[in-house]
């Protein structure tokens, strides 16, 4: 959770990976612990050769002021284009 609360608080400004995202650009959930906290998307992508290979710049787009629960799509981590709440 804490890395999901420095995002979507913007205090997380890049997430580190060794491999580049798929989703540049493209409006994405926030998925933590079993809630939707709000709406990012990855607006750049840098490149080093230290510890990680690829920064992903991160805007927010949307805090949700009341995080909901979500149905999980199957296989996803952390965030994801559509989700929908929990009946």
């Amino acid at each position: 959770m804490k890395n999901s609360s420095q995002i979507i608080n913007g205090t997380k400004k890049y997430e580190f990976r060794n491999f580049k995202t798929t989703k540049l650009n493209v409006p994405i959930y926030l998925l933590s612990e079993g809630r939707s906290l709000g709406k990012i998307m990855f607006t750049e992508i840098k490149e080093n050769n230290k510890s990680w290979k690829y920064a992903s710049k991160i805007k927010v787009l949307k805090k949700f002021a009341k995080p909901w629960r979500y149905s999980h799509p199957q296989g996803v981590q952390r965030w994801v284009k559509k989700v929908s709440p929990k009946k």
